[in-house]
């Protein structure tokens, strides 16, 4: 186990700069630290201002997708482009990272607290609808162990409120939360980061009509269809492009 996890593995990915605000891949085989194929894609981009919804079975490959694209899984070969330099990346992870300190270190975070002002918090904490925390701003606790899952994951998309990424990737970061609640999270990063490339992964179709774009990983390949008028309730459109290998 010692040299196993003392081995250094190289990449087969090709990480390299785009000259436009966009994530762009090109034959793209993905595959498990076993070797074992995932799904390969021959093209994709994922341009600026565009939402982006990826579907798939458990164990098909979409979280691995988020990891090959924020540049941390080795595993296949293929290019990725990331955005132009000056561009803002942020993942959300399902499950949340909140260390001990104040809350306002825990919204800001990566940043430093003083990088916002206190209506900056509360206008996050009403947008998340914890107005009953803004009294607690400069409060240190634990909060891992105050908050519940679904609070802790609005915790966390407030950062990305507050941060206003170019893309935001979210890996089922509102699981916790009941249909009412997720909608209005997705209302308010929508209407307060409207030209934020927003790229989800979800097990619900409840989500569908806050996106642009599907993504279906499926048997080892990829499947592209566009959601016109999804935003509105409208009904998918049935043409779609496929990226299989």
């Amino acid at each position: 186990m010692d040299e196993s996890l003392s081995y250094e593995q190289s990449s087969g990915f090709v990480h390299a700069a785009a000259d436009r605000p966009e994530f762009a891949v090109r034959d793209l085989e993905v595959r498990t630290a076993a070797g074992h194929k995932l799904f390969s894609i021959d093209k994709l981009t994922i341009g600026a201002g565009e939402r982006w919804l990826v579907r798939g079975m458990s164990g098909s490959g979409k979280s691995t997708f988020f990891r090959v694209m924020s540049g941390i899984w080795p595993f296949g070969s293929g290019t990725v482009e990331h955005p132009s330099q000056g561009s803002r990346v942020m993942f959300l992870p399902q499950k949340p990272y909140l260390p001990n300190g104040t809350l306002a270190e825990l919204l800001s975070y990566p940043s430093p607290s003083d990088a916002f002002a206190p209506a900056d918090y509360r206008a996050v904490l009403t947008d998340i609808r914890l107005e009953r925390l803004i009294g607690d701003i400069d409060a240190a606790r634990s909060w891992a162990k105050r908050l519940s899952p679904g609070e802790q994951q609005r915790v966390v998309l407030a950062r990305a409120l507050l941060q206003k990424p170019d893309f935001l990737f979210l890996d089922e970061a509102t699981s916790s939360l009941d249909p009412k609640t997720e909608a209005a999270m997705f209302e308010a990063l929508i209407k307060r980061l409207p030209d934020t490339s927003l790229v989800t992964i979800a097990h619900t179709d409840r989500l569908t009509r806050y996106h642009s774009h599907q993504l279906q990983i499926e048997n080892g390949g990829v499947t592209v269809a566009e959601l016109k008028g999804a935003a509105e309730g409208a009904s998918i459109n049935q043409s779609e492009r496929s990226h299989n290998d």
